[in-house]
């Protein structure tokens, strides 16, 4: 009997509308019009997006969420997994003009193809018309675009059969390609023909990826076939693109099984890592240190990965990906501390938080590096693993006694600066900083304590050298 009614309703949802969304806000459990099997889902949208939906549809357009929102939302009902959406992708029978017209405060953000973005409360949320693509050109964007009324027509464009499903509160859940048997079944399946849907639009080739590694998902024989025949255009992919997707699939829990199975195709997307994936000994280490290292930041990610190259060839690698400085410059650092030796002395831990920027950017880098030492450790077989790790926490125990104390990591934590060293005759310039630094040093290695009388009598002993 429900399903009855929520089929009246989606038929007459021009005329009974308002009556429809009452229904449904009272609790009624919506049932997914699936090709596969019928599915209760019930999820809790945000007040804008379900304004955005009743605005289209009380005007008598269709109108669904679509994509990796609905696909998110699904897998957190499955896992009882609380779920955080980001983004709303909103698809409509309604032509771009007409999305124009219904709300006050619209971009234009990809007319061309159907996107407008409509602003509520300085949030954008993305409303594209039900499209037909037409042929795609630098194996990335369609030429042109055909507009329709058919939701299947746009279903069937999509790049996976789990980001092709659509769902509107008092429609259901809309499977036109069996989308929800795949997110079942945990498989990676292109719409339609693999090859003709990756061959569009070669980016899917490391979304199949990323999918896979971050959500364990299995690709199907078809789906994999064409990565594989396909894998040589990836050279195509923008570098901005392959450092997002990539990015991704490193911090995936699975990204161990991926980059394994695929790293033929790693070594054309990275050709600059080509010598270190044929070597199975170097690559195996380089996928156990990933799988060793959880929880897994993008940074910590891409240490580990670089990990068996030098810091110039990293930072070669990071520079074709189009890196921002400061990423680039905190991942080759952190690649040439984590191979330094280490051990539990004070004068060296406190030297090298100095040099890794002082207090708390020191501490940061510190703890990053310590958290890719123990990978690394970890991904190897050797008898002295277990001594190894203790010395890492007995390390860590010494780091967190020298942050709790007050000792001068930065050189505006000493007892003395510049203007003091003026009043004892000290000519401004480099001078200043030279003696400073030398007084810094001194205090990290225990040879004068820190305090300005201490340092006031240090700092015109070294002068005198000087002179001398």
């Amino acid at each position: 009997m429900c399903v009855i009614l929520l089929c009246l309703f989606h038929c007459l949802d021009v005329l009974f509308y308002d009556l429809a969304y009452c229904v449904c806000d009272v609790g009624l459990r919506i049932s997914i019009l699936s090709k596969m099997k019928t599915h209760i889902f019930t999820p809790t949208l945000p007040k804008e997006v379900l304004y955005i939906l009743e605005s289209l549809q009380s005007a008598g357009y269709e109108a669904y969420i679509v994509g990796g929102c609905v696909r998110d939302m699904l897998l957190a009902q499955n896992s009882h997994i609380p779920y955080v959406i980001n983004d709303y992708d909103i698809t409509t029978s309604a032509l771009p003009q007409e999305v124009m017209k219904l709300f006050a405060h619209t971009i234009h953000t990809g007319l061309k193809y159907g996107t407008i973005s409509v602003l509520i409360e300085s949030q954008s949320y993305e409303v594209t018309t039900f499209r037909i693509d037409g042929s795609y050109i630098n194996a990335r964007s369609p030429k042109n675009v055909t507009f329709t009324r058919s939701l299947a027509q746009d279903l069937q464009r999509r790049d996976f059969t789990i980001n092709a499903l659509a769902y509107a509160p008092c429609s259901g859940l809309i499977d036109e390609v069996g989308g929800l048997a795949d997110l079942q079944h945990k498989r990676i399946v292109c719409v339609g023909d693999a090859f003709a849907r990756l061959n569009e639009d070669i980016l899917r080739i490391l979304r199949a990826l990323r999918f896979s590694s971050t959500l364990g998902f299995e690709i199907d024989f078809h789906t994999k076939e064409a990565i594989f025949s396909l894998s040589s255009k990836v050279c195509l992919i923008a570098k901005e693109r392959i450092r997002v997707e990539f990015t991704k699939l490193l911090c995936g829990a699975w990204v161990k099984v991926v980059l394994d199975e695929f790293r033929f195709v790693i070594s054309e997307i990275l050709s600059q890592m080509r010598e270190i994936i044929a070597n199975n000994t170097l690559w195996q280490h380089t996928l156990s240190i990933l799988d060793n290292l959880t929880p897994r930041s993008h940074t910590l990610a891409w240490v580990a990965f670089l990990y068996h190259t030098d810091e110039l060839k990293a930072r070669d690698i990071l520079q074709s990906l189009k890196f921002d400085t400061y990423n680039k410059d905190y991942i080759c650092s952190l690649l040439v501390y984590v191979k330094k030796p280490l051990n539990n002395n004070l004068t060296t831990l406190k030297t090298m938080l100095v040099d890794m920027g002082g207090r708390k950017k020191g501490e940061a880098m510190f703890k990053d590096m310590l958290k890719l030492k123990v990978a690394v450790i970890n991904a190897q077989d050797t008898a002295d693993k277990a001594q190894k790790l203790q010395m890492l926490d007995s390390i860590h125990s010494l780091l967190e006694c020298v942050l709790a104390s007050s000792v001068p990591l930065e050189l505006k934590e000493l007892c003395l600066n510049g203007r003091d060293l003026i009043y004892i005759g000290v000519p401004k310039g480099k001078r200043i900083g030279e003696i400073l630094h030398f007084l810094h040093q001194e205090v990290l290695h225990e040879r004068v304590s820190n305090t300005k009388e201490a340092l006031l009598s240090k700092a015109q002993a070294f002068l005198q050298t000087k002179k001398e």
